[in-house]
């Protein structure tokens, strides 16, 4: 009896022990620059067929302050394929006391809202505990039973900068002759790996020190510990599938899009009034764009498969609606129709988003476009967009690979990379100091290619009063106000917005006894300094192209001398090109300024430099002139 009474408090003991989540167990080195930090965590993929797996995932969080809350909340999705349940929940304070635990009621349960999904089976539920007195932490478990397999899970335990693990596992069970890949990132060792009646992976990241984000820093794909996960075979929407190459996998998508671009006769009869009339291949693919574009609108319809799998083109001609893959499907129908090959392709979009995987072939991708094959290169067509240029694909899906495909599969290729000579920013300022040091000025700026596509937005989703308000927020000066404001868009295949205004800042120019100071750079100042004794971990990225050029004149109130003038800056190097040159003739101030940059990495032992060369770019474009009244 005295046995079991031992025996009995042992088991207590230790799984108290294993559930203690008293803040004095936590390292100091993962307290330091920490906001919060996973106390322990178990992702486990149980798969049991092609086309059946269960991912059941148990994880704690300690919040240390208030910018961690953002990490203490719940939430997972479900739909038609793939069921969730057994969730659970509990609080504890600092102590490690349970506070309070999830009840069914407090879980909210609720549709996935986009904002442009007419319909969708998929749900969402979620649940926070909304607790203040940090720091605490919060507990939550859950299962997911997937009825197809088009991907498995990825193991990413670090949520982000300032985040700390103190413990966290990727388990997968499989049957032993199940065959999947997997790709490890940024993570030392190999998992452990027995052969039973199963076949078992583990993967486990310990005392994971927390990062501060950096300048110019890579992907946190490229940082954090990963692991990607895909399976060869695969069953999903009841069609079979191969993912063993691009070109195997490709051959899916070829099923799921099979006989579904054919047209109502109408639509035939309307694509040859279009394009026969067209003497060039380049105005039938705009002629037939630009139809699409005035005719449909975007419209996610996201039921089971629908996800992967298109609606047909006499859905789309019908409706005059659909989403990325119909749109898409219906746009390589109409070309179709006018004799023109183009193929459907799969894309990761979305701004900034250009880190892929072209080794580990897996679905990694969220979005279709089309592209066209031309005689000397190929033409992009963005079909969910009602106001871009045909040809033009914008920072939304530049510069990363896609996926197309033909008739034999998938073949991965690259979308077109702007250079500096297509993204470019123009200024030209006229302008004059009047009474008081206000300064007075005429401003007619030019961005081309992706410089322009935040404009392009808003001139197409703002009003005129809503762009007015956004342009008097987001110049650098402490107080002005703008004026006359003008548009005017060029649409191609690399576009152009001018923009024309007149601007007012009060006390631009200050004065001290018989001093004037007058800054002659007006618009395109270098907004902060780098810290050139930092100690640099990470490499330093440049995710574009660009080139930016400043002609600004100022007129100076009679009676002036310059007393001091800063000297002219030439830089060049591997970090970038900056000219600035002023002169004062004639009363009137003249500022050149031209900086560009080339998409570029560089090592992190460079960044003193490129903190250099910042800094003397951000020294130069804040220099002033100073003027001395004269006297009599």
């Amino acid at each position: 009896m005295k046995k079991y009474v031992l025996l009995l408090m042992l088991v207590v003991s230790v799984t108290s022990k294993a559930q203690n989540y008293d803040v004095k167990f936590i390292p100091d080195s993962l307290l330091k620059n920490a906001d919060a930090i996973t106390r322990v965590e178990e992702l486990k993929l149980t798969i049991f067929s092609t086309s059946s797996a269960r991912i059941t995932h148990k994880w704690a969080v300690t919040v240390l302050n208030e910018a961690g809350a953002r990490f203490a909340g719940y939430s997972n999705s479900y739909s038609s394929m793939q069921e969730l349940s057994n969730i659970s929940g509990d609080l504890y304070d600092a102590n490690g006391a349970k506070l309070k635990s999830v009840k069914r009621k407090d879980i909210a349960d609720m549709s996935m809202e986009d904002g442009f999904s007419l319909m969708q089976d998929a749900r969402i539920k979620q649940h926070n505990f909304y607790y203040a007195q940090y720091p605490y932490t919060i507990q939550y478990e859950d299962e997911v039973n997937l009825k197809g397999i088009i991907g498995l899970p990825t193991w990413s335990p670090v949520e982000g900068q300032r985040y700390a693990v103190q413990s966290s596992s990727f388990i997968i069970e499989a049957p032993l002759d199940y065959k999947f890949r997997y790709k490890e990132l940024n993570y030392e060792g190999k998992p452990v790996i027995t052969n039973n009646k199963l076949a078992m992976y583990q993967w486990n990241v310990s005392n994971f020190k927390p990062f501060i984000r950096e300048p110019y820093q890579p992907y946190y794909r490229e940082i954090i510990p990963m692991v990607y996960t895909a399976p060869n075979k695969f069953v999903y929407g009841k069609v079979e599938g191969d993912m063993s190459t691009w070109l195997s996998y490709g051959k899916y998508q070829v099923e799921l899009n099979k006989g579904r671009d054919e047209l109502p006769e109408n639509i035939k009869q309307e694509v040859h009034r279009i394009a026969d009339v067209q003497t060039t291949k380049t105005e039938k693919i705009k002629a037939l764009y630009n139809y699409l574009q005035a005719n449909t609108r975007y419209i996610s319809i996201q039921l089971g498969i629908g996800g992967l799998q298109p609606f047909d083109a006499k859905y789309v001609a019908t409706n005059r609606y659909g989403d990325c893959k119909a749109l898409s499907n219906y746009m390589k129908a109409l070309l179709k129709e006018a004799g023109i090959e183009s193929f459907y392709s799969i894309i990761h979009a979305g701004e900034g988003e250009k880190y892929y995987l072209p080794d580990f072939v897996s679905d990694q991708t969220n979005h279709i476009i089309v592209s066209v094959p031309m005689e000397k290169d190929t033409m992009w067509l963005e079909c969910t967009n009602q106001t871009i240029a045909a040809g033009y694909l914008g920072s939304f899906t530049d510069d990363r690979y896609a996926l197309l495909i033909k008739d034999d599969g998938g073949h991965l290729v690259k979308t077109p990379a702007y250079a500096k000579k297509q993204n470019v920013v123009c200024r030209k300022v006229e302008a004059e100091i009047v009474a008081g040091g206000q300064l007075m000025a005429r401003v007619e700026n030019t961005y081309t290619g992706l410089e322009q596509d935040d404009l392009h937005g808003m001139l197409n989703a703002y009003t005129p009063d809503e762009l007015l308000k956004y342009l008097k927020k987001s110049i650098d000066l402490p107080t002005y106000d703008v004026a006359k404001v003008n548009y005017n868009e060029q649409k191609d295949r690399i576009p152009t917005i001018s923009e024309k205004y007149e601007l007012s800042a009060p006390n631009y120019a200050s004065a001290t006894g018989r001093r004037l100071f007058v800054q002659p750079n007006v618009l395109s100042r270098e907004a902060f300094k780098l810290s050139d004794v930092e100690d640099r971990k990470f490499d330093i990225i440049y995710d574009f192209s660009f080139s930016h050029l400043d002609t600004t004149t100022i007129k100076i109130p009679a009676g002036y001398a310059v007393e001091a003038m800063p000297k002219n800056v030439t830089i060049k190097n591997k970090f970038g090109e900056y000219e600035m040159a002023i002169t004062f003739q004639n009363g009137t101030i003249t500022f050149l300024r031209r900086y560009e940059r080339s998409s570029n990495r560089f090592k992190p032992s460079e960044y003193k430099d490129m903190a250099a060369f910042y800094n003397e770019m951000y020294k130069a474009d804040h220099a002033k002139v100073v003027f001395v009244k004269n006297e009599g």
